[in-house]
């Protein structure tokens, strides 16, 4: 199936651990798949858009 590449936005938060503050993506590596997986989000190949002018 095709998909079409979405404008994906998501937050890497700053986080304070010992060493200082460090992205949460460096931090924890389940954050660092669940940004990898929607970053690599693809949408199905058509969208319906339910708007009336």
């Amino acid at each position: 199936m095709f998909g079409v590449k979405a404008k994906i936005r998501y937050i890497n938060p700053l986080v304070k651990s010992k060493e200082g503050y460090i992205r949460i993506d460096k931090l924890s590596e389940s954050a660092r798949k669940d940004i990898e997986k929607a970053l690599n989000y693809r949408t199905i190949k058509y969208a319906y858009l339910d708007f009336e002018f």
